[in-house]
């Protein structure tokens, strides 16, 4: 693939206050409306079998609505390019444990894309989108809510390797392509369109993002190794399985002190097992923004 729109394959933004505003209005409205997303046929980029995300449907003209306005701020970041709209997918909910492999879109119509972070609970640490650039630097590139990454999502990889450390993380993705031309990635670059830094050649362009690799990849074979055994922190075991210690609810260290773990262990050992001690494999499969006693959380038999 020789076409490219940017020198580096992807950027990052804020976005106008008042589109993330109707955005996070949409989901803050809707988000006990999240369903469990369906991933058969879908591959193995997203470890559902451990950490299943949640979906939050949008209205069909909503949705439009929003992806027309995100269009111009892609065309914009392309270069002027004129663009169409393909896609636009989510509302994502990634739960505690969540990770992406490594992995681009697809050509004939992710050729300009973005990430739209539109809300984390209770985070524990940053979980950073991993992008490598056209000169096969990675960057860990931080979001907070109402942040954009722009991103060539056909050719740059990307993904999420380590496990999200936290509750929930929302995200919304649009794509674009060249209008009228599903085609787009099979044509040479054109002459007026930016050179992308191959090869060393933009080694004296530093980037705020730029990170020491964390694993080296020689094929297929050490990625899914990667993969599968995950990266160990403080909320993940070698195998890639969250250990979920935490306390969902604020009496749960005083119901602990009067035997509650020993009298009622069937919820003690999943709701309150920080308290308790417990170190079960449990996720949260409902939550509530800010309010930690509504907190559900279910154990899950092992794979």
């Amino acid at each position: 693939m020789q076409f490219h729109f940017t020198k580096n394959g992807f950027d990052k933004a804020t976005l106008p206050p008042d589109l993330f505003g109707s955005i996070q209005a949409y989901y803050y409205n809707n988000r006990h409306n999240a369903v469990h997303e369906e991933w058969d046929a879908k591959g193995l980029y997203v470890n559902y079998w451990e950490s299943q995300p949640g979906f939050i449907p949008m209205a069909w003209g909503r949705k439009t609505a929003w992806q027309e306005r995100l269009r111009k701020l892609v065309e914009e970041w392309a270069g002027g390019i004129s663009l169409e709209r393909t896609d636009i997918y989510g509302l994502r909910v990634y739960y505690h444990g969540s990770r992406l492999l490594q992995h681009v879109d697809r050509e004939s119509t992710h050729a300009a894309s973005l990430i739209i972070n539109i809300a984390q609970h209770e985070p524990r640490e940053q979980w950073p989108v991993e992008i490598y650039d056209f000169d096969d630097r990675l960057h860990n590139v931080t979001m907070k809510p109402g942040d954009i990454v722009y991103y060539e999502s056909a050719r740059c990889l990307h993904g999420r390797m380590t496990p999200f450390d936290g509750a929930a993380y929302v995200n919304l993705f649009a794509h674009y392509r060249p209008t009228g031309d599903p085609d787009w990635y099979k044509r040479p670059n054109p002459e007026q369109g930016p050179r992308g830094c191959y090869f060393g050649e933009c080694a004296d362009n530093p980037l705020p993002s730029l990170a020491e690799p964390a694993y080296t990849i020689h094929g297929p074979q050490d990625l899914m190794a990667y993969w599968r055994k995950g990266r160990p922190g403080q909320n993940a075991t070698v195998s890639g399985r969250p250990e979920f210690q935490r306390d969902t609810n604020r009496e749960c260290p005083y119901w602990a002190s009067i035997g509650e773990c020993d009298v009622n262990p069937e919820y003690m050992r999943t709701g309150c097992a920080g308290s308790c001690g417990y170190s079960d494999w449990a996720k949260r499969v409902a939550f509530d923004a800010g309010d930690t006693d509504a907190l559900v959380v279910a154990g899950t038999d092992e794979l």
